[in-house]
C-alpha cells in the first residue's frame, strides 16, 4: 500500500480548481495512496459541523506520511490569517498553523513530510508560498 496522503488547497481557488485538485487526488489514490480529500469526505459525509471538520483536519495531518499543499495566490492570502472578516477560508487558516506547527517542532527542518506545489512553473514563488512555510 502507497502512503497517506493529506491534500491541502483553498477552496474556490481558480489556480486549482477543485476538478483539477480531485483529478490529482483521483491520480494518486489509483496509483495506491490512501487519499485525503475533503471533497470526497463531504461527499461520504456531508454537513460536518466546523468542529468535527477540525478533528478531521487535525486527524489528516497527523496520520499523513505526505501532505500536498497546493500553493496559489489565494492560499498564501488566506494563510496570513489577516482580515477575519472574511469569511472563507477557514480550512486554510487552521491547515497552515498546524503546518507551521510541524515546522516548528522540527525547528523548520522538513523530512519529506510537506510538499509544497505549485500550479505551473510559471508563478514565482514569492507569489504563492505561504510566508510562514517558505524556506528562509
Amino acid at each position: 500500500m502507497g502512503k497517506t496522503v493529506f491534500i491541502s488547497y483553498a477552496a474556490s481557488d481558480l489556480d486549482w480548481p477543485v476538478e483539477a485538485v480531485e483529478a490529482l487526488a483521483t491520480e494518486l489514490r489509483d496509483a495506491g495512496h490512501d487519499v485525503r480529500f475533503d471533497e470526497w469526505e463531504d461527499r461520504d459525509q456531508p454537513k460536518k459541523s466546523d468542529d468535527s471538520w477540525r478533528r478531521w483536519m487535525d486527524a489528516c495531518i497527523k496520520d499523513s506520511h505526505r501532505i500536498l499543499c497546493l500553493a496559489s495566490r489565494k492560499y498564501r492570502k488566506l494563510s496570513l490569517r489577516d482580515d477575519p472578516s472574511v469569511p472563507a477560508g477557514r480550512g486554510v487558516a487552521f491547515e497552515s498553523i498546524e503546518l507551521e506547527n510541524i515546522l516548528y517542532q522540527q525547528k523548520q527542518n522538513n523530512p519529506d513530510l510537506i510538499w509544497l506545489v505549485s500550479p505551473s512553473s510559471s508563478f514565482d514563488p514569492a507569489e504563492v508560498i505561504p510566508v510562514r512555510l517558505a524556506g528562509r
